[in-house]
């Protein structure tokens, strides 16, 4: 995994307001003829996060690590309950029909990376292909976006 030095949060901030500004870049949706929201907003969303845990210490450093909703199942069937979202997971990342996922903001870039799951031929075969990692950057204007089973190794790394 190659990782490049992001621009300060303020340039992030910015940026992204100006993409609201002009609702230009991914929109998130929920279908025809809805309002559609500029993907820009969850990167203030962010910005506004990091900024509020840097106002006590500006000196700090770290990761902040969420994790997103579950998908569950009704007892022991195969019926699988209409998913949602985690409210605060949804308010900083907008992804919100993706379950079992993790989320971490860096601190102080605020730079944002999403760990979505892949699984493999078998659960494939029944519920179609595990999101594709490039897609779901693309759509959701997240800055990286790994899979699941790499979330120690990026943890260890920062």
């Amino acid at each position: 995994m190659g990782y490049t030095m992001m621009p300060p949060l303020s340039d992030r901030r910015s940026v992204a307001q100006e993409l609201c500004q002009t609702c230009s870049g991914p929109v998130y949706s929920q279908g025809l003829e809805t309002f559609q929201i500029p993907m820009a907003l969850y990167e203030i969303n962010r910005a506004r996060v990091v900024q509020s845990v840097l106002k006590d210490d500006p000196n700090l450093r770290g990761l902040i690590l969420l994790e997103g909703g579950k998908q569950t199942t009704r007892y022991d069937t195969d019926h699988e309950p209409v998913f949602r979202q985690e409210s605060f997971f949804h308010y900083l990342f907008g992804a919100s029909q993706y379950a079992d996922c993790y989320g971490t903001l860096s601190i102080p870039e605020g730079e944002a990376t999403l760990f979505v799951p892949s699984w493999g031929i078998d659960v494939e075969t029944v519920c179609g292909p595990s999101p594709r990692f490039d897609a779901v950057k693309k759509e959701l204007g997240i800055d990286n976006v790994h899979g699941v089973s790499d979330l120690k190794s990026f943890i260890e790394m920062k």
